[in-house]
């Protein structure tokens, strides 16, 4: 899993600062850099909010909290530690409530001053519209920090289809591996498939063979992509328009060759990063909320009237965290917490 900053670096060095600017100042820290580029573009004539983010991640990154597998609505976090996310973090690998713990409270504080200076876009407070704001400012460049859920080498694409230089900085020592990432990108053969052995095939075919998932991944050479002399891909308008591919979901991607930009020797760099990725120390866990589905469904009701407000800054955090966690003590939180405790350290005794 890789959360990270996603930096329009063309805008960040218009008003001349450098990504060494971004990452030596933090979060904490980026008011002054927000005042100017903001006040910049406004003199242009444009409305312009230089932070446009997904409120979830945007506290996974700042917090170093991963999803804890099972927690569909996330009430949990574990918290990692950032200089070595294979080393228990600040609460050993104890679980705890998202929203109970001081560095939620310090995020959510520091959220609610940059929203008040204008520095977020209050569309991403909005449900309906929060999503839409946030990809919408990515397509158009027309941020200079955001978030995303990345992966190596996607700042060549994002790059190429903004008409900007992106840059993605991580908040962490590695990649971490947790049961999120690896089930977020998998195949399966049904259980009720008339040819699970040739599906099998298939699959091994698919993840061995470059002309079989270069064909599956970029399409037909010479309609939705053409190799240039360096032996990268470069797509066509064809592709672009009627063959959309999630690429990363599919199977081997290093079998594949680079795209226009990557560079020949990519999918090496891309296999070297990715092996340097560690295992999260509650790797393999996941939180079997049966017994405490009566207080999650209470919960979870509970927090969704709160979180995205709390995440964006949109509302006043002395008065609403104290009457979640309120709310949530009262609709059996701590029970959640307790459950999911008692069945992680079943898990790791194992």
């Amino acid at each position: 899993t890789m959360n990270c900053w996603d930096v329009n670096v063309t805008l960040l060095e218009k008003y001349g600062y450098t990504l060494d600017d971004v990452k030596n100042a933090g979060f904490y820290g980026w008011g002054d850099i927000f005042a100017k580029v903001k006040a910049g573009e406004e003199a242009e004539g444009k409305t312009f909010y230089p932070f446009i983010f997904e409120g979830a991640v945007a506290e996974r990154i700042v917090d170093g909290v991963s999803i804890v597998p099972g927690d569909a609505n996330l009430l949990l976090s574990y918290y990692y530690n950032k200089e070595d996310v294979s080393a228990p973090g600040a609460y050993g690998t104890e679980l705890v409530g998202k929203f109970a713990t001081p560095e939620f409270e310090k995020f959510a504080k520091q959220m609610r001053e940059y929203f008040q200076a204008g520095y977020i876009d209050p569309a991403i407070a909005i449900g309906e519209t929060a999503t839409d704001a946030w990809r919408n400012a990515q397509n158009t460049a027309n941020y200079l920090i955001s978030t995303e859920v990345s992966l190596y080498g996607y700042e060549v694409t994002t790059s190429e289809a903004r008409g900007v230089q992106v840059a993605y900085l991580m908040d962490y020592d590695a990649p971490y591996i947790d049961n999120t990432s690896v089930q977020g990108a998998m195949m399966a053969i049904s259980a009720n498939s008339a040819h699970p052995v040739e599906a099998m095939k298939f699959l091994n075919l698919l993840n061995s063979d470059p002309t079989v998932i270069t064909l599956l991944c970029y399409g037909v050479e010479g309609v939705h992509y053409n190799l240039n002399d360096a032996g990268e891909a470069e797509f066509t308008d064809t592709r672009a328009n009627s063959y959309s591919v999630w690429v990363n979901g599919v199977g081997n991607v290093t079998l594949l060759p680079p795209t226009k930009g990557q560079g020949a020797d990519f999918q090496q760099k891309f296999a070297e990063f990715y092996g340097g990725s560690k295992k999260l120390p509650i790797y393999g866990f996941t939180f079997d909320t049966t017994p405490v589905q009566n207080e999650i469904a209470a919960c979870m009701n509970i927090k969704e009237a709160y979180a995205l407000t709390l995440w964006t800054g949109a509302g006043d955090v002395d008065t609403l965290l104290p009457e979640l966690l309120s709310k949530l003590d009262g609709a059996g939180m701590q029970k959640i917490v307790d459950e999911a405790n008692s069945q992680l350290a079943a898990f790791l005794a194992q």
